[in-house]
């Protein structure tokens, strides 16, 4: 539902809210308040938690898109027929062919794990600790908040 003067993205961020007496909440950002966040975890419920109450909010972010990943995916497809052809020559020789799936599997497989490590660290999750900030840091910290909830 959109109320007038809101604007709406079609999913809030992902948010892991740690509280100051140790709890923690994980779930979308729907609406920044003045004096709390409205998340819904990930079993549907919506949860409004008191600004007061929180100690740290790291914003989730997903490492790769799905499109980048399958082009990936390709490309190493792409090093392992590279690699049966460059074994064989060409050749359709039955143990020539063996050689090559084994060398091109050994190739896309550790281009894969070398992908796969690359692609974790570039997952950045954005750490913002309210602890001990000033009532204007705050104030501007949940202004960027809201542009980056689902209504806003």
């Amino acid at each position: 539902m959109r109320s007038s003067g809101s604007v709406q993205n079609a999913h809030g961020a992902k948010l892991l809210i740690m509280k100051k007496d140790g709890l923690k909440i994980r779930g979308e950002l729907i609406q920044v308040k003045q004096s709390s966040l409205l998340l819904q975890e990930n079993t549907g419920k919506d949860t409004a938690v008191d600004i007061a109450e929180i100690r740290e909010i790291q914003i989730i972010r997903k490492s790769e898109s799905v499109v980048v990943i399958l082009a990936e995916l390709f490309f190493l497809y792409s090093v392992g027929a590279s690699v049966r052809y460059l074994v064989t020559g060409g050749n359709d020789d039955w143990n020539a062919r063996k050689k090559a799936a084994a060398l091109g599997s050994a190739a896309g497989v550790s281009l894969g794990i070398i992908w796969a490590i690359a692609a974790a660290s570039k997952t950045t999750n954005t750490q913002i600790l309210l602890e001990g900030l000033t009532d204007t840091q705050i104030s501007d910290t949940l202004e960027n908040l809201r542009q980056i909830a689902r209504i806003h």
